[in-house]
């Protein structure tokens, strides 16, 4: 699976997702650090990416809904997260769930729990 990473997601995420078979592409390495939401996200669809985010905009299905995009995965952590934490909810996301599932659907997860809405 391809996923890119919104600029409040750690770089580090990277190499990890990659020991688990996914490629990921950081916003940074793309030229989309200080670009709005639409542009990430589109930036996402155009690579076939599942955009991985901290930013609860995105979780917005009237802004953003579901079908239009190639999937989001929105943290909902503590704003005291550190890395570390981080990288936990998107590994417990990433080994939970068949990862397909997360196409063109909108994820939410807090670490722990994972909900998903097409």
């Amino acid at each position: 699976m391809m996923f890119l990473l919104d600029a409040n997601i750690p770089y580090s995420v990277q190499h990890h997702l990659a020991v688990h078979g996914h490629t990921a592409l950081h916003v940074r390495d793309a030229g989309l650090q200080s670009a709005d939401d639409q542009t990430i996200l589109e930036a996402a669809k155009q690579r076939s990416a599942v955009l991985i985010t901290r930013d609860l905009d995105f979780s917005n299905i009237v802004l953003f809904p579901p079908q239009s995009h190639s999937g989001v995965l929105v943290l909902r952590l503590s704003p005291t997260a550190i890395a570390a934490d981080i990288i936990q909810a998107i590994l417990h996301t990433v080994q939970t769930i068949d990862v397909s599932e997360l196409h063109g659907a909108l994820a939410i997860t807090d670490g722990q729990r994972i909900r998903i809405r097409r």
